[in-house]
């Protein structure tokens, strides 16, 4: 059975389009390593207005509801550069659960999957 990884990453409305976009390519890592990914940010892919669908289902999930996603899973990998205040909390829930926590640079995903395509 495969790994189930939360992924945790910068989500916001103010640069919605461009954070999505780099899920994608995390998302894609996760499965090329051979994982299952789980993260909020898929929330934000329920409509066909992503930046609609975000306000309303991803950016407003809440942290319980959040922490209902990490149960599920065997291991935390955070990816980017910049480490959030939401993503600090959800690392924190995940080392006091005694949960693996990986951390991904945007050099090993394009290594692994290649450059991003504009």
């Amino acid at each position: 059975m495969k790994k189930k990884i939360y992924l945790s990453a910068p989500l916001s409305k103010g640069n919605l389009k461009n954070h999505l976009s780099r899920f994608l390519r995390y998302a894609g890592y996760t499965m090329k390593e051979g994982a299952l990914p789980v993260a909020v940010h898929f929330y934000a892919f329920s409509d066909a207005d992503a930046e609609a669908a975000a306000e309303e289902n991803g950016l407003k999930i809440s942290f319980e509801e959040r922490f209902s996603l990490i149960w599920f899973c065997d291991e935390m990998w955070v990816f980017g550069p910049v480490i959030t205040q939401d993503m600090k909390r959800e690392i924190e829930f995940c080392e006091n659960l005694g949960m693996k926590v990986r951390y991904i640079t945007e050099k090993e995903v394009t290594k692994k999957i290649g450059e991003k395509k504009s």
